[in-house]
């Protein structure tokens, strides 16, 4: 079972051995970017949504709601983002088989997943 967390305490995982070139923005002063932490879906090992295994085409697919900092040409911050295949985020943001409040609910399970299983193999660690 994998737990939901708030900003702040999301805000407090540190991604280890980040790069020195990648620039990490406070949510303060904008929008929070993480390119390590999007590349960390190439090693999920499955889809969070369907499961089927990463076949090299599992994505950091970001959220499509304003509350989560998404808006007019801009992705929503790096850390509300859900391990997807092609096939899930393509149904999730251009798919016609779903309501909005069902693509709300499968990208929240599946970003719960993702942030459990990013925490579960110590990818992510709490300071």
């Amino acid at each position: 079972m994998t737990d939901s967390y708030t900003l702040s305490q999301l805000l407090k995982f540190v991604v280890k051995k980040p790069h020195k070139h990648y620039r990490i923005i406070s949510v303060s002063s904008g929008i929070y970017r993480n390119p390590k932490l999007l590349k960390m879906a190439s090693e999920c090992p499955v889809c969070m949504n369907c499961q089927r295994n990463n076949n090299g085409d599992v994505v950091a697919a970001h959220s499509n709601q304003l509350r989560d900092g998404k808006g007019r040409g801009l992705k929503a911050h790096d850390y509300r983002i859900a391990f997807l295949c092609y096939v899930c985020h393509l149904e999730l943001d251009q798919g016609k088989d779903m309501s909005k409040q069902e693509r709300v609910e499968m990208w929240e399970e599946a970003h719960r997943k993702s942030i459990g299983w990013l925490c579960e193999s110590k990818r992510l660690i709490v300071k």
